[in-house]
C-alpha cells in the first residue's frame, strides 16, 4: 500500500511541474551562462576563483553536465510513471462492453434530438428504418457495437483515448534520445588552413582543407558564398574528397563537417637568408612555419625569429596606425624579429607581394614570408541516436492527431412506435460534434 502510494505521489502532476521547473532554470543558466569557450577566455571573464567554482558545478557546459543529465532520467521516469498508473484504468474502461441499456435516458446526454414517428408506421418500416440509420452512420465513419429491435450503439475515434499515453511515449523517446546523444556525441569548432591537415577531435583520422574559395557581393566585403573542399584522410590513405558549403555537409562515420567561417590565416612560412660578405648573393638558411606571437630557434645558431604581428589585408592611416582593410589576404604583411642571441639583428615589417619593399639593407640577413591565405572555419559534430529523438517527434504528431482529430464520439439511436431519439457524447471538440451531429439529424429526418 505505502509503495502504491508512493509511487502515485512520484508520478503526479505536481513532480513534474517541479522538474520542469528545475529543467527551466538549468536551461536559463546554460543561456546566461557562455557555453563551450576556452579555458583562457573563462579565465579572462571570470577570474580564477569564479572558474573553478563554475568547473566543479559543471556549469560551462551545462547540457552536457551530470546532473542536467540526471534531471532528465528523474523527469523520463516520473513520465513513464504517471503513463503506467493511468494506462490500467483506461485500458479497462476500452475493454468495457456493458454499452447500453433498453432504460438508456438520451435526453439527459450533451446533444439530445427527437424525431416524431407517424402514427400509421408498421414494424416492417421501423425495421427498415433502422436498417437505414446503420447506413447513415456507417458512411460516417461510426462503428456500430451494439444494436437490437429498439437501440442502436455506435461510436467513432475510440483509439484517440491513447493520444495522451502516446504523446508521454513521444517524450520520453525525444529525452532518452537527448541524453544518449549529449552524452555520446559531441560539438567541436576547428579552423583548418587552406593545404593543412588536421587531427579531427575525438576521432582517429583527419581532415585536409584541399581549397576554399569566397564569392562577395559588389563593392562589398560581406561574403554571398563560400565553399571549401576537404579530403577524409585515414591510416594515411585519402578516404573522402567533398566540397562543403553552408547546409551542406561531408559526413563520414557518422561525423559531419559543416562550413562554419573562414578568415585569413594568422600562420606564415619565413624564409630566411644571409647575405654574401659582398652583397651580390645569399644563402637561404633555412624556412619555418609559425603563426602569430610565436617564435623560432635556428638550429645549430643563435638565431631566434619572432613573429610580431600579422595583418593579411595592411593598411596604414592619417594617424600612422597600422591595421587590416579586411580579413581577406589582400596584402599580408608581417612584423618580424631577429634576434642574435639576445641582440636585435633585424626589425621590419615584410610584404608578401612586395618582398623587396623595406627590405634592410644594413642587415646581413633578409627574409621573406608567404601567408598560408585563407582557413576554413568548421563545426564538427556528431550525434549518434538522433534517429531516437526524430522517431520522438514523428510519434508526437501521431499522439497530437489522436489527440485533437480524432476525439472519441459515442452515438445512441432508439427507435420506438412513436418517435426517434438520438443521444451523443464528445469527450472533446463539442462544437464539432454538434455540427456532425445536425447534419446526422438531416439525415435520419429524410427517412
Amino acid at each position: 500500500m505505502k509503495y502504491n502510494i508512493m509511487l502515485k505521489k512520484f508520478g503526479s502532476i505536481k513532480v513534474a511541474i517541479v522538474l520542469l521547473i528545475l529543467l527551466i532554470a538549468a536551461s536559463i543558466i546554460g543561456t546566461l551562462v557562455p557555453q563551450g569557450l576556452t579555458q583562457d577566455q573563462y579565465r579572462e571573464k571570470y577570474g580564477e576563483s569564479k572558474y573553478s567554482i563554475m568547473t566543479k558545478l559543471q556549469l560551462l557546459d551545462v547540457y552536457h553536465s551530470y546532473w542536467y543529465t540526471v534531471l532528465l532520467f528523474i523527469f523520463c521516469l516520473n513520465l513513464v510513471t504517471c503513463s503506467t498508473i493511468n494506462l490500467k484504468p483506461l485500458v479497462k474502461i476500452l475493454k468495457n462492453k456493458n454499452y447500453v441499456s433498453d432504460s438508456t435516458d438520451l435526453s439527459k446526454m450533451a446533444f439530445y434530438k427527437e424525431i416524431p414517428v407517424p402514427s400509421k408506421t408498421n414494424q416492417a418500416k421501423l425495421n427498415e428504418t433502422s436498417q437505414q440509420i446503420k447506413d447513415i452512420f456507417s458512411r460516417s465513419l461510426y462503428k456500430l457495437k451494439y444494436s437490437d429491435e429498439s437501440i442502436n450503439y455506435f461510436e467513432r475515434g475510440k483509439i484517440s483515448r491513447l493520444g495522451p499515453f502516446v504523446t508521454h511515449a513521444s517524450i520520453i523517446l525525444i529525452l532518452i534520445g537527448g541524453i544518449l546523444v549529449g552524452r555520446l556525441g559531441f560539438n567541436e569548432y576547428i579552423n583548418v588552413p587552406v593545404g593543412s591537415t588536421v587531427d579531427v577531435p575525438r576521432t582517429n583520422f583527419q581532415i585536409r582543407a584541399d581549397d576554399f574559395k569566397a564569392e562577395f557581393y559588389p563593392n562589398s566585403q560581406t561574403p554571398k558564398e563560400y565553399t571549401s573542399v576537404l579530403t577524409v584522410i585515414e591510416g594515411g590513405v585519402e578516404k573522402l574528397t567533398k566540397t562543403i558549403e553552408v547546409n551542406h555537409p561531408l559526413e563520414y562515420r557518422g561525423v559531419r563537417f559543416y562550413q562554419s567561417s573562414y578568415g585569413a590565416s594568422d600562420s606564415v612560412e619565413i624564409e630566411l637568408s644571409k647575405k654574401s660578405p659582398d652583397g651580390s648573393s645569399k644563402e637561404v638558411i633555412g624556412t619555418y612555419g609559425f603563426t602569430t606571437g610565436h617564435e623560432i630557434l635556428v638550429p645549430n645558431t643563435q638565431l631566434k625569429i619572432v613573429l610580431a604581428n600579422y595583418v593579411p589585408d595592411f593598411v596604414l592611416d592619417e594617424s600612422g596606425n597600422i591595421g587590416s582593410r579586411s580579413n581577406d589576404p589582400q596584402n599580408p604583411a608581417a612584423l618580424l624579429e631577429l634576434y642574435d642571441g639576445n641582440e636585435l639583428k633585424y626589425k621590419s615589417w615584410v610584404f608578401q607581394k612586395f618582398p623587396e619593399f623595406h627590405a634592410s639593407k644594413e642587415s646581413e640577413y633578409s627574409m621573406k614570408f608567404n601567408a598560408s591565405g585563407y582557413y576554413t572555419g568548421l563545426q564538427v559534430s556528431k550525434s549518434p541516436f538522433l534517429f531516437i529523438v526524430w522517431l520522438g517527434f514523428f510519434i508526437m504528431v501521431v499522439g497530437m492527431f489522436l489527440s485533437f482529430y480524432m476525439p472519441y464520439k459515442r452515438i445512441w439511436v432508439k427507435t420506438s412506435s412513436n418517435k426517434i431519439e438520438i443521444g451523443g457524447l464528445s469527450y472533446k471538440n463539442r462544437t464539432g460534434f454538434d455540427k456532425e451531429s445536425n447534419r446526422l439529424n438531416a439525415l435520419l429526418n429524410r427517412l
